[in-house]
């Protein structure tokens, strides 16, 4: 499941397909941009990837624990590259209930 979620995540992303995305979320997620700044309009979060030139977009699962991943997702965005961490927490139905970030841009 969290492989999977993980999945629909990235191609979603790929497709700039942002209802799809929101629906992997469930509707009281705790959802952090960075470790400290909390989200509660996921929609403008997501409404950035609609200016994306996704060159590539690739996640590794680095870390599992009972209903808990960590993947690491590296996208290049016309040259810029964005490595990001990804703390997910899904529930039974295999929504995301908490998502924390943490990133570092090279250009």
């Amino acid at each position: 499941m969290k492989n999977n979620w993980c999945e629909k995540l990235k191609q979603y992303w790929i497709q700039k397909d942002i209802p799809n995305i929101l629906d992997l979320f469930d509707e009281n997620v705790e959802y952090y941009e960075t470790p400290f700044q909390k989200v509660s309009d996921l929609k403008l979060v997501w409404k950035d990837i609609e200016s994306q030139n996704l060159d590539s977009l690739e996640y590794k699962i680095i870390g599992e624990k009972d209903n808990v991943v960590v993947a690491n997702y590296i996208m290049n965005d016309n040259g810029t590259i964005v490595d990001m961490i990804y703390e997910i927490e899904l529930n039974e139905k295999g929504k995301c209930t908490y998502f924390k970030q943490w990133y570092m841009i090279d250009k």
